[in-house]
């Protein structure tokens, strides 16, 4: 246990705008692409802490990064501090840069639970050449007009009503509400747009993601569960089908988990989907 306290490491960032933040880096001597964890909406680096401890008995090292708003950031949402998507992804970017010179990285994998994932697909969309493999887990395609049953209408009561709440209030109490975290109004703008539109058009972004997912060559490896209310299995393929140009793409539905508590029982999850392993030693 002291051994392994000391591989794991705190490295500060600071983004260009001043803003403060930290990632958790659980370092391994074997020469594996290090996975960077990407939280879902409303939920700080900490609660993967677990997972990450998991993965580094395994021998892989793995990074956690709380997003701008959330848990080791400098700042938190409100009336005068608002960010969005590209913000989240401009400062991935940002850490990412540092960690890969700092630690001489080639590649990095991205592990996004639910909005992470979402994040994920961008990111490598945009980056591919640093990207090793994407994993989603519970993470779909959150457009209304696909989604079955009473979740269509939830989710479309949903995605209208954090926009105007968030707009009103000057960003979302999601701890108020039941729903996600203290978000910024940005954030939930350039939600509710896909879940009105079913298209990633980022706020303040002229890039456009839908074009390169669509013509990208990545791989990725996609993990659902079937009793995810936030994000049904079907969801999830219909978020892979965006990258049409990638034929490396797996999807595994593994039952006994729903939306979070695969992280609770980390060592089942990670044995049951296997999205850990290497051709030069046993995985564990």
């Amino acid at each position: 246990m002291q051994n392994q306290k000391k591989q794991i490491e705190e490295v500060p960032i600071v983004f260009q705008d001043g803003v403060k933040t930290k990632i958790t880096y659980f370092r391994t001597s074997r020469n594996e692409i290090p996975t960077i964890i990407l939280p879902a909406m409303g939920i700080r680096g900490s609660y993967y802490y677990r997972l990450g401890n998991e993965i580094q008995k395994k021998g892989f090292p793995v990074i956690i990064m709380d997003y701008r708003g959330y848990g080791l950031s400098s700042v938190r949402a409100s009336r005068e501090i608002d960010f969005g998507f590209r913000e989240w992804l401009s400062d991935l970017h940002f850490a990412i840069k540092i960690f890969r010179n700092r630690f001489s990285i080639d590649k990095i994998n991205l592990l996004g639970h639910s909005i992470g994932g979402q994040l994920a697909c961008l990111f490598a969309a945009r980056h591919p050449e640093i990207i090793g493999k994407v994993v989603l887990v519970g993470s779909g395609l959150p457009y209304y007009k696909t989604w079955k049953g009473w979740g269509k209408l939830k989710l479309w009561i949903g995605g209208n009503l954090s926009k105007f709440i968030s707009n009103a209030v000057g960003y979302f109490p999601g701890e108020l509400t039941g729903f996600a975290g203290r978000e910024s109004r940005s954030c939930m703008q350039d939600w509710s747009k896909i879940v009105k539109t079913g298209k990633y058009k980022i706020k303040n972004d002229s890039f456009n993601y839908e074009l390169a997912m669509s013509s990208v060559l990545i791989t990725i490896q996609a993990i659902s569960f079937p009793e995810d209310n936030l994000a049904p299995p079907y969801t999830t393929n219909l978020l892979l089908d965006k990258f049409q140009a990638s034929i490396d793409k797996n999807h595994k539905v593994i039952e006994g988990f729903d939306h979070f508590n695969w992280t609770k029982n980390p060592l089942d999850f990670l044995n049951k989907s296997n999205i850990f392993y290497s051709d030069s030693s046993d995985s564990g």
